[in-house]
């Protein structure tokens, strides 16, 4: 699945969708397309039988879209996040990986059971200090697990990581929170491959 997606796509307001059906959460996006005028950015199976749906438009309709969408979803619902002003990193980091460079002073990686949970973890990581976004990966292929990588200067590794940790802890969905300092130099290249099906690399 390769996805072209330009984050000046996104408007003043994003949110996302997990269930715990693939045929629920269709009939869920169906519901959030028709209650407000919303742009869907992806929808998607995920493992393992999930689905995702994450859309953009103004508050007031994506509010009322994620509702519907909630309603419909029924007990099939599993996740959800509304975020006004997400940062455009956390978007770009999920359609693309982003090019690194060969110092990698510090890597975080933000690792949750729920893919909501962690879009919304990788936000909060994002807004709180000076880093890098590298990839974001939701679900398909690693059992529903997701996870998040950054870089950056240690300090600023360090204050993203417990940001978006506090978050899945809030949350109940953290599965993993990991600091590397001085990555190897091999790093780079490993972070960088790109055999999870929506990745296409910018570099």
């Amino acid at each position: 699945m390769r996805i072209h997606f330009d984050p000046k796509q996104a408007k003043p307001a994003v949110a996302m969708l997990e269930t715990t059906s693939i045929g629920r959460g269709l009939l869920a996006v169906d519901g959030i397309l028709k209650t407000a005028s919303v742009k869907v950015l992806l929808s998607t199976p995920t493992s393992p039988g999930n689905y995702i749906s994450i859309f953009t438009g103004e508050v007031g309709d994506v509010e009322s879209s994620l509702n519907r969408g909630i309603e419909l979803a029924g007990t099939s619902y599993k996740d959800h996040f509304l975020l006004p002003n997400i940062h455009p990193q956390a978007l770009s980091a999920l359609f693309h990986i982003q090019p690194l460079k060969e110092n990698l002073e510090a890597v975080g990686i933000l690792e949750s059971n729920k893919m909501a949970s962690l879009l919304e973890a990788a936000d909060a990581s994002a807004k709180a200090a000076e880093i890098d976004m590298i990839h974001i990966h939701l679900g398909i292929g690693i059992g529903g697990y997701s996870f998040a990588v950054f870089v950056g200067p240690f300090g600023e590794v360090e204050t993203s990581l417990k940001e978006g940790t506090r978050l899945l802890l809030e949350k109940d969905a953290l599965k993993e929170e990991i600091l590397i300092g001085q990555a190897d130099p091999q790093m780079v290249q490993i972070l960088l491959q790109a055999k999870l099906p929506e990745r296409n690399s910018l570099s």
